[in-house]
């Protein structure tokens, strides 16, 4: 696995999956500025919001991204906000992946 990958992962894993060697790199990078480390902290909000399919937090996390002066989470809340309807109802609604006959 690239660096590049495992520093995604690392951001993405919740804190207490962590390794030490992951939660290092990971406080090193965002350390580099300011913007990265913003970028992170709402990385981690979205995917603890995945996670534990907390859907009122959708609306304030996209107008938290939309003010964060980070273009690249500023294009993806875009996409978010494109199909919002499908992503509330995905936070909100237990889905399966099983097979259906």
């Amino acid at each position: 696995m690239n660096e590049q990958c495992k520093l995604q992962n690392s951001v993405l894993r919740k804190p207490e999956d962590r390794s030490a060697e992951d939660q290092y790199l990971l406080n090193l990078v965002e350390q580099t500025h300011p913007q990265v480390q913003v970028a992170c902290v709402l990385a981690q909000a979205f995917a603890l919001m995945v996670r534990t399919r907390n859907a009122p937090a959708l609306k304030p996390w996209l107008q938290e991204v939309s003010s964060s002066g980070v273009p690249e989470l500023r294009t993806f809340a875009a996409g978010i906000k494109r199909d919002q309807a499908a992503v509330l109802a995905a936070l909100t609604y237990e889905w399966s992946h099983d097979y259906v006959a």
